[in-house]
């Protein structure tokens, strides 16, 4: 049968899309399943996966078959720097299946500066200068978003408010989407970039912690204002 035909692809790839998502070589061959040796196998080439089994495979790694007949790893974007989570005491690894999502937001990013008919850099990069100042670097923040502390107070609930930091920063040429995420992984992470930044928001967590991750997170923030080039930094405000 058509299904049980060997295809010859590159076992380097097989191995690539396997670490690119973070999955080990146990958790993998259970998941097609296949014994770990006869995956191993895949990976150094002494066996050749038959397509059902590869058919499972891709789906698993998110990656078309005929991805892996290509001779070389792809160049692909680094996993953003910056993430929101929970103190380390609940924080646990960050799972094949959201570090799957991040390169979904890393293309809706470049797409949408392709789209662009004059791609410009975004007026706000670089407004803060210094960074051991942080209720002035607020301060300055809330002037250059015109939003006054009495605006803020007539917004009705907690739902209402995220609505309206959104809406500012997408105003602001921010690009913001929320994603389900386990929240003992990520509660939010940055893609900085001088034109189209990006903050995503974990849509499991409370909103007020997604509000927070929209505006008061130096860890996400910073990079952005600061210059997309600088060194990140770590700690909130």
């Amino acid at each position: 049968m058509t299904e049980d035909i060997p295809i010859a692809v590159t076992p380097g790839i097989i191995k690539w899309a396997r670490e690119n998502l973070g999955y080990s070589v146990n958790e993998l061959s259970e998941l097609i399943p296949l014994s770990k040796s006869d995956y191993e196998g895949w990976e150094n080439g002494s066996i050749v996966p038959t397509l059902s089994q590869f058919r499972v495979f891709s789906n698993i790694v998110n990656q078309p078959i005929a991805f892996f007949f290509r001779s070389n790893p792809p160049e692909v974007e680094p996993l953003p720097r910056d993430y929101r989570t929970l103190p380390s005491e609940d924080r646990i690894a960050i799972s094949p299946e959201t570090i799957k999502g991040i390169p979904e937001v890393q293309s809706k990013q470049n797409i949408f500066i392709e789209l662009l008919d004059e791609p410009k850099k975004n007026e706000l990069v670089g407004i803060i200068q210094n960074l051991s100042d942080p209720e002035g670097n607020a301060t300055d923040i809330r002037k250059c978003f015109d939003i006054s502390l009495a605006q803020q107070s007539t917004w009705k609930n907690d739902h209402a408010a995220f609505k309206e930091w959104r809406g500012i920063l997408e105003q602001h040429g921010f690009l913001v989407f929320q994603y389900k995420m386990s929240v003992n992984e990520i509660r939010g992470f940055s893609i900085p970039n001088d034109v189209a930044p990006v903050i995503v928001t974990n849509k499991n967590d409370h909103i007020r912690s997604q509000i927070f991750t929209l505006g008061n997170s130096q860890k996400l923030i910073y990079p952005f204002f600061v210059g997309s080039e600088s060194e990140p930094h770590t700690g909130v405000t």
